[in-house]
């Protein structure tokens, strides 16, 4: 189907001490208590869509190959809901663009930015025209700079790395 594709997922390993995020792990998926389990417990599992990120130690990385819309939706939610910050991509297909979502501590809701087949960000043309109108008349090269800078930042804004939050937010664990 064309609206099911790759979502992978990386957050803190806390996370898994809260319930609630178990509970959507294993409802996006299809997880069984005792696979979560032993997820919990550091065990090393042999699935494929779930497990440790070895390259980022202190984070899960789970893969769902056949994601609706390249979305763990219930996941997401879930840590948004805990206030642990997570990457989410997706690769995107057909009329799909591939993106990128995240969220951190002090946003009002996760973000989402559009993203190329190689993860780039990108700026629409539209956007492009309407910077240059708008510097078109400007003298000063530092106003013109920050005009670009600031679209620039739109479509790809600094974000704290999320190896940040590996072990930063145990708080939040019970």
């Amino acid at each position: 189907m064309s609206d099911n594709f790759r979502c992978e997922l990386t957050f803190p390993r806390d996370a898994l001490n809260r319930d609630s995020i178990c509970d959507a792990l294993r409802y996006d998926l299809n997880l069984s208590e005792e696979e979560v389990d032993e997820l919990r417990n550091g065990e090393a599992l042999d699935l494929e869509q779930i497990g440790p990120d070895y390259d980022q130690p202190g984070l899960i990385c789970a893969c769902d190959v056949h994601a609706r819309l390249g979305e763990m939706e219930t996941t997401e939610r879930a840590l948004f809901e805990a206030e642990f910050a997570f990457n989410a991509s997706a690769e995107g297909y057909l009329e799909f663009e591939p993106e990128f979502r995240y969220w951190r501590p002090g946003m009002a809701a996760p973000a989402t930015l559009k993203r190329t087949e190689g993860g780039d960000a990108y700026t629409l043309t539209p956007a492009l025209r309407e910077a240059i109108a708008r510097t078109a008349s400007m003298s000063d090269p530092g106003e013109i700079r920050a005009e670009f800078e600031r679209l620039a930042e739109e479509s790809d804004p600094a974000i704290v790395p999320i190896e940040s939050y590996a072990s930063a937010l145990t708080e939040n664990t019970a």
